[in-house]
């Protein structure tokens, strides 16, 4: 399924190194139609998949669409999202969108609507929940959520929607923080 482009993303990451992160751990059936999406979209960023230890050979069938960098062993999403961030530091890029490599493949305008706000902010964090037919998780994980929003406006007034999202794009000082 192809989503309209509103932009040209071209002209956003212009003079900008944009690296596209998708930690994923045994999601051989999703991360193809992903990487498909994104070549389609035949634009000037690099692809790294990281393969967390997965058993169902995910960064095999990825190997070929996208760069891949395995763990050996499940150490989660966290770590996953660090050795991303750590290639994106050392190898100098300006801006890493971390893009959840699960089923649920958000429109790619996404890209393109964190891109205008790149410049003025150091992280664009997405949020699945558009609609309650976007993304439903069980109600354990509402809490958590509710719990670290509430956290995040308590300690430093941020209004963030979906703090455990998938979907962020990462400027080179935030790469730098983490």
């Amino acid at each position: 399924r192809r989503y309209p482009i509103l932009i040209d993303v071209e002209n956003l990451i212009n003079d900008h190194r944009l690296l596209i992160a998708i930690p994923c751990y045994n999601e051989r059936e999703n991360i193809v139609p992903l990487l498909d999406e994104l070549a389609h979209l035949d634009q000037a960023w690099d692809v790294l998949v990281v393969d967390d230890g997965s058993t169902d050979g995910t960064g095999d069938v990825a190997r070929s669409l996208a760069r891949v960098l395995r763990i050996d062993s499940n150490v989660g999403i966290g770590t996953a999202v660090g050795k991303a961030l750590r290639v994106a530091w050392e190898e100098g890029y300006d801006f890493v969108f971390n893009w959840t490599g699960m089923g649920n493949i958000p429109q790619p305008k996404f890209l393109i609507v964190a891109f205008q706000w790149a410049d003025s902010v150091d992280i664009v964090v997405g949020s699945r929940f558009g609609s309650r037919e976007t993304f439903r998780s069980t109600w354990e994980r509402r809490l958590g959520i509710r719990l670290i929003r509430g956290a995040l406006w308590a300690l430093f007034g941020l209004n963030v929607q979906d703090p455990t999202s998938g979907f962020r794009l990462l400027n080179r000082r935030a790469i730098a923080f983490f």
